[in-house]
């Protein structure tokens, strides 16, 4: 059994459809080998999508990111159902190959020659309602009094000064009947919207998890061959010591020699 190569995130392509606009999803590539890794995308429908890059090489233990964009389309598919599929290939290449030497025989089956393939499936979903995101205000509303509000405000503030003003804060919270279709509060708005904002900023939290997982593995890279290259030098060093002292006891033994036989000649 081959070995696995690439680790691939995610295991399959969200788009949030939108009508008449350009939709992008991202993906991540894991070297998990010692090895130089060659890796090409391919999709059923190259006419729909864009992939940048949609080649290239992972250096071993390190990672590589690739861009899908969906082109605009004019109308939804029926039910947002997506039969497009993308096919990640990738193969070991020699130490030192660069994406320019990157040519379509490198993925070719052999009969020696091993090439991962894995599929992805794509996924649509539907862009959120705006028109359904906040829940009617009057309810929320009438789940608290003005005098309740009150002396919890009291309560917690503890002083003649502020507590004057519980009537006031309770009235912008909660309007009279003839201001409230006219009034709402900007903080409670702001809170009611940020539920409906979890999974974006769950995906953008995502992307920042990957990129600094991407650092970290870049700075273990520079680290092991910043420690490499130290260790290098301390070899050579001792390496060249040892030739000097060496050189040395020759040349002594030399001048020793020929001083012994001038001074016999002598």
């Amino acid at each position: 059994m081959n070995p696995q190569l690439l680790e691939i995130l995610p295991s399959e392509l969200k788009f949030v459809f939108e009508v008449k606009k350009d939709i992008s999803c991202g993906g991540h590539l894991t070297n998990v080998t010692e090895q130089y890794v060659a890796f090409k995308v391919k999709t059923t429908s190259p006419k729909k999508y864009g992939v940048r890059p949609n080649r290239g090489i992972v250096k071993p233990n390190s990672t590589c990111d690739f861009t899908v964009t969906k082109k605009a389309e004019k109308n939804a598919p029926p039910e947002m159902l997506c039969k497009d599929k993308f096919l990640i290939q990738s193969t070991v290449v020699p130490f030192g190959t660069t994406e320019e030497e990157i040519v379509p025989s490198m993925f070719v089956k052999e009969s020696k020659k091993y090439v991962e393939e894995t599929k992805i499936r794509v996924v649509l979903t539907s862009a959120p309602d705006s028109s359904q995101k906040l829940p009617c205000l009057g309810i929320l509303k009438k789940e608290a009094s003005r005098d309740t509000l009150s002396q919890k405000l009291n309560k917690k503030v503890g002083g003649t000064k502020m507590a004057c003003n519980t009537e006031s804060i309770s009235a912008k919270i909660f309007p009279t009947k003839d201001e409230e279709s006219k009034q709402v509060n900007d903080v409670e708005l702001t809170k009611l919207l940020l539920p409906d904002d979890v999974e974006e900023l769950k995906l953008k939290l995502s992307v920042l998890h990957f990129k600094l997982a991407k650092a970290e593995c870049s700075i273990m890279t520079l680290l092991e061959e910043n420690m490499r290259t130290v260790h290098e030098k301390e070899t050579l060093r001792a390496e060249l010591a040892i030739s000097r002292k060496g050189w040395w006891k020759k040349c002594s033994s030399w001048f020793s020699s020929t001083i012994c036989l001038h001074g016999h000649a002598d």
